[in-house]
Formats: C-alpha cells, sequence, structure tokens
C-alpha cells in the first residue's frame, strides 16, 4: 500500500537559520536584483510548497506555485490531489521592501542564483505558468526541453503562450519551460490550436 501524501498537511518545525545569516542573504538578494518587480525561483523543503506560498502570501509577497491533479492508488481508493508541478520550488515576486520575512519561514532555503546574482524569472515565462494554470488542459511535468519546433497557441484561454511542440502517444502537447530551474511542463492541446513560430521572426 502506498504512504498517503498530503500536500495541505502543515509543516513540522525546523531548524530556523539564525537572524544575521538571513540578514546578509536578503542584503545580497536585494543588490543583486535587476528590477523592484523581479520573479524569481525560491526553494523550500520537499512538500512545503503550499505552505511557503501561504507564508509568502501572509507577509505581503505575490507568489505562487503551479501544481497539477495526479492520482494516489491505494488498495481500496483513489484520490485525486493537487501535486505541485515544480517539485521544491515557488515563485515569489519581489521588491524594494525587505527581504527579510522571507527567510523567517523555516520552509524556505535560498533564492534560486548565486549569492552575488540571484536569477530573475522572465516575465513571458511566469505569465505562460499562470495562464496554464488557469487553463483546463492536462498538465504534467515533463524532461527540460531546449530546441525543437517553436509554436504559439492561437486560441482558448493559453492564447498567447509560446513553448515547443512534441508528440506523445499520438498527441501533441506544448512544453513550457524555465529556463533558470532546468524545468518544464507539458499540456496537451490540438493542431488548429498553435501557430509555427518561424525562427527568423
Amino acid at each position: 500500500m502506498l504512504q498517503r501524501l498530503n500536500y495541505e498537511d502543515k509543516y513540522q518545525p525546523l531548524p530556523i537559520t539564525s537572524a544575521r545569516v538571513r540578514e546578509q542573504r536578503s542584503d545580497t538578494i536585494l543588490r543583486g536584483l535587476d528590477s523592484d518587480l523581479s520573479w524569481v525561483a525560491v526553494q523550500v523543503r520537499y512538500r512545503h510548497e503550499f505552505v511557503a506560498v501561504r507564508h509568502l502570501s501572509d507577509i505581503g509577497y505575490a507568489s505562487f506555485a503551479p501544481s497539477y491533479r495526479s492520482e494516489l492508488h491505494w488498495s481500496d481508493r483513489t484520490k485525486k490531489v493537487d501535486v505541485p508541478l515544480f517539485s521544491g520550488y515557488v515563485f515569489c515576486q519581489l521588491s524594494r521592501a525587505p527581504l527579510k520575512p522571507i527567510f523567517s519561514s523555516p520552509a524556505v532555503i535560498k533564492i534560486v542564483g548565486s549569492r552575488n546574482n540571484p536569477l530573475t524569472v522572465p516575465l513571458c515565462e511566469i505569465e505562460a505558468l499562470q495562464a496554464l494554470m488557469r487553463s483546463h488542459y492536462r498538465v504534467e511535468p515533463c524532461p527540460y526541453l531546449e530546441a525543437g519546433s517553436r509554436v504559439r497557441i492561437i486560441d482558448g484561454p493559453m492564447i498567447g503562450v509560446e513553448g515547443i511542440v512534441t508528440l506523445n502517444k499520438d498527441k501533441h502537447r506544448v512544453v513550457i519551460s524555465v529556463e533558470i530551474m532546468r524545468r518544464s511542463v507539458a499540456v496537451e492541446i490540438t493542431n488548429s490550436m498553435v501557430s509555427k513560430i518561424d525562427r527568423a521572426a
């Protein structure tokens, strides 16, 4: 029997980094940001993605953890649960407000990037993920892709989103990638919903 995974459970208390170290982290990140409203990927404890989002939202930071529906099977039943698309990561929009509260949660490990140069997530990738979450298409994690035929979705709730088209079990999928995390997600679409992007454009 599989162990039940409940992503809504509250996390157990974890060791908290000293206030001095957290202050040094926040000051360094603040200097490295290239915009007042940069989106970054925040690494969090395993299975603490939704907890981290709630905490960041409570202290005033726009954040989200893209998720998908997955089935968990037991001997006597099956249940659908929301599972993070990017295990161990959430997205957070930083501003010039104090950054120390971000590290006040035991769920937060670090912001992706080097100590002197935190990496920002392009707004187009954030918007693509948000559009994906608003749609009702089937979505799931997939291997990271860098090359392939790029297409633009021209119909439906994800209109305007760009990605790489692949073929899986006779079904076309558009892959949306987050470059700095080397992670991708895929959404099933029909041929009539996309238009190929000219590489020279």
